[in-house]
């Protein structure tokens, strides 16, 4: 919050694979890697079923589910059920590689992560 970074390029400074395929992202100032069906107190980020491309999640499914937040106010309209995040992929694997340092959060702990690779799996 104190810092002058935006995440407006968010975008360009991350690159996403899920299932061995580089994904390209809408701009987006964030997202959030699920494996349950809510995030942040019950809220439902994925939002309603739809036709699309994607599965309905659940959290036996061993899948990842990404979505994508424009900003703050998205994040709150999603907490509020007025909308839902930007479906981004869904898969068994994600690779996250961060071409810079970057704000995270996991589980409510959040810290300043610097660049690097990361690797998740659904699959217990």
């Amino acid at each position: 919050m104190v810092s002058r970074k935006t995440w407006r390029d968010f975008h360009k400074d991350i690159q996403l694979e899920v299932d061995n395929k580089v994904i390209d992202l809408p701009p987006v100032e964030g997202i959030i890697i699920l494996n349950i069906l809510s995030w942040g107190s019950g809220a439902n980020p994925w939002g309603p079923e739809k036709e699309d491309q994607f599965a309905k999640p659940t959290h036996y499914d061993g899948m990842l589910e990404v979505v994508g937040v424009t900003g703050v106010v998205h994040m709150g309209q999603i907490q509020s059920g007025l909308r839902s995040a930007i479906r981004i992929a869904q898969g068994g694997h994600l690779r996250i590689k961060l071409h810079t340092e970057m704000p995270v959060q996991v589980d409510g702990e959040p810290w300043i992560q610097s660049s690097g690779k990361w690797w998740f799996s659904g699959q217990l």
